[in-house]
Protein backbone atom coordinates (compact mmCIF):
# COMPACT_ATOMS: atom_id res chain seq x y z
CA UNK A 1 0.00 0.00 0.00
CA UNK A 2 1.40 3.53 -0.55
CA UNK A 3 1.88 5.92 2.05
CA UNK A 4 0.08 9.62 1.58
CA UNK A 5 2.02 10.90 4.29
CA UNK A 6 -0.26 11.05 6.77
CA UNK A 7 0.13 8.66 9.90
CA UNK A 8 -2.86 6.76 8.97
CA UNK A 9 -2.21 3.49 7.12
CA UNK A 10 -5.55 3.73 4.63
CA UNK A 11 -4.46 4.05 0.97
CA UNK A 12 -4.67 6.18 -1.41
CA UNK A 13 -8.23 7.06 -2.87
CA UNK A 14 -8.38 7.62 -6.52
CA UNK A 15 -11.32 10.45 -7.11
CA UNK A 16 -13.74 9.02 -10.40
CA UNK A 17 -14.82 12.49 -10.65
CA UNK A 18 -11.47 13.94 -11.31
CA UNK A 19 -10.72 11.50 -13.57
CA UNK A 20 -13.57 11.64 -15.42
CA UNK A 21 -12.83 15.72 -15.86
CA UNK A 22 -9.36 15.18 -17.35
CA UNK A 23 -10.44 12.42 -19.69
CA UNK A 24 -14.00 15.26 -21.46
CA UNK A 25 -10.96 17.86 -21.10
CA UNK A 26 -8.66 15.38 -23.74
CA UNK A 27 -11.60 14.36 -25.85
CA UNK A 28 -12.40 17.96 -26.22
CA UNK A 29 -9.15 19.51 -26.53
CA UNK A 30 -8.67 18.51 -29.88
CA UNK A 31 -12.06 19.05 -30.86
CA UNK A 32 -11.60 22.26 -30.11
CA UNK A 33 -8.33 22.60 -32.31
CA UNK A 34 -10.06 21.44 -34.90
CA UNK A 35 -13.15 23.46 -34.97
CA UNK A 36 -10.25 26.53 -34.28
CA UNK A 37 -8.21 25.66 -37.61
CA UNK A 38 -11.32 24.98 -39.53
CA UNK A 39 -12.91 28.63 -38.66
CA UNK A 40 -9.87 29.94 -39.33
CA UNK A 41 -9.26 28.56 -42.49
CA UNK A 42 -12.90 29.54 -43.86
CA UNK A 43 -12.47 32.54 -43.13
CA UNK A 44 -9.57 32.60 -45.02
CA UNK A 45 -11.32 30.87 -48.01
CA UNK A 46 -13.86 34.01 -47.64
CA UNK A 47 -11.29 36.52 -47.93
CA UNK A 48 -9.73 35.05 -50.90
CA UNK A 49 -12.96 34.30 -52.89
CA UNK A 50 -14.21 37.94 -51.81
CA UNK A 51 -11.04 39.35 -53.50
CA UNK A 52 -11.65 37.36 -56.37
CA UNK A 53 -15.26 38.32 -57.11
CA UNK A 54 -14.10 41.92 -56.59
CA UNK A 55 -11.18 41.33 -59.32
CA UNK A 56 -13.63 39.17 -61.85
CA UNK A 57 -16.41 42.60 -61.48
CA UNK A 58 -13.44 45.28 -61.73
CA UNK A 59 -12.96 43.09 -64.76
CA UNK A 60 -16.68 42.88 -66.18
CA UNK A 61 -17.07 46.95 -65.21
CA UNK A 62 -13.96 47.44 -67.53
CA UNK A 63 -15.30 45.44 -70.56
CA UNK A 64 -18.90 46.64 -70.21
CA UNK A 65 -17.33 50.12 -69.91
CA UNK A 66 -15.30 49.34 -73.04
CA UNK A 67 -19.02 48.22 -74.82
CA UNK A 68 -20.87 51.01 -73.59
CA UNK A 69 -18.04 53.56 -74.78
CA UNK A 70 -17.45 52.36 -78.59
CA UNK A 71 -21.66 52.04 -78.85
CA UNK A 72 -22.05 55.92 -77.35
CA UNK A 73 -18.92 57.29 -79.23
CA UNK A 74 -20.66 55.74 -82.51
CA UNK A 75 -24.22 57.54 -81.35
CA UNK A 76 -22.61 60.65 -80.12
CA UNK A 77 -20.10 60.90 -83.97
CA UNK A 78 -23.80 60.48 -85.31
CA UNK A 79 -25.42 63.16 -83.21
CA UNK A 80 -22.90 65.65 -83.51
CA UNK A 81 -23.05 64.97 -87.52
CA UNK A 82 -26.91 65.38 -87.47
CA UNK A 83 -26.76 68.24 -85.12
CA UNK A 84 -24.22 69.85 -87.34
CA UNK A 85 -26.24 69.30 -90.30
CA UNK A 86 -29.34 70.94 -88.23
CA UNK A 87 -27.43 74.17 -87.80
CA UNK A 88 -26.34 74.46 -90.69
CA UNK A 89 -29.89 74.36 -92.25
CA UNK A 90 -31.38 76.40 -89.80
CA UNK A 91 -28.56 79.49 -90.27
CA UNK A 92 -29.54 79.15 -94.17
CA UNK A 93 -32.98 78.97 -93.71
CA UNK A 94 -32.60 82.20 -91.81
CA UNK A 95 -30.63 83.91 -94.59
CA UNK A 96 -32.40 82.80 -97.54
CA UNK A 97 -29.41 84.98 -99.52
CA UNK A 98 -27.13 82.34 -99.14
CA UNK A 99 -26.49 80.03 -102.16
CA UNK A 100 -25.07 76.34 -102.06
CA UNK A 101 -22.27 78.04 -104.16
CA UNK A 102 -21.39 79.69 -101.02
CA UNK A 103 -21.19 76.81 -98.92
CA UNK A 104 -18.95 74.92 -101.15
CA UNK A 105 -16.52 77.52 -101.16
CA UNK A 106 -16.28 78.89 -97.61
CA UNK A 107 -17.06 76.20 -95.40
CA UNK A 108 -15.44 73.55 -97.90
CA UNK A 109 -18.33 71.10 -98.06
CA UNK A 110 -18.70 69.20 -101.21
CA UNK A 111 -20.28 69.95 -103.33
CA UNK A 112 -23.26 67.78 -103.41
CA UNK A 113 -23.64 68.16 -100.16
CA UNK A 114 -24.16 71.96 -100.43
CA UNK A 115 -26.57 71.24 -103.34
CA UNK A 116 -28.37 69.06 -100.98
CA UNK A 117 -28.49 71.61 -98.70
CA UNK A 118 -29.66 74.37 -100.02
CA UNK A 119 -31.51 74.51 -103.27
CA UNK A 120 -30.44 76.45 -106.16
CA UNK A 121 -32.42 79.89 -106.56
CA UNK A 122 -33.56 78.83 -109.87
CA UNK A 123 -34.66 75.23 -108.26
CA UNK A 124 -36.04 77.48 -104.70
CA UNK A 125 -39.72 77.26 -104.45
CA UNK A 126 -40.72 80.47 -103.81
Amino acid sequence: MLNNGSDSDDPIQFDPKAGVFWQGVLILLPVLMLAFVGLTSLRQDEHAAEQESQKQAAQAVESLARTVRSAVNDDLERFVVAQNGWMIEMRLASQPSVTAQFLTRVCKLPSRLGSELIPDSKTAIS
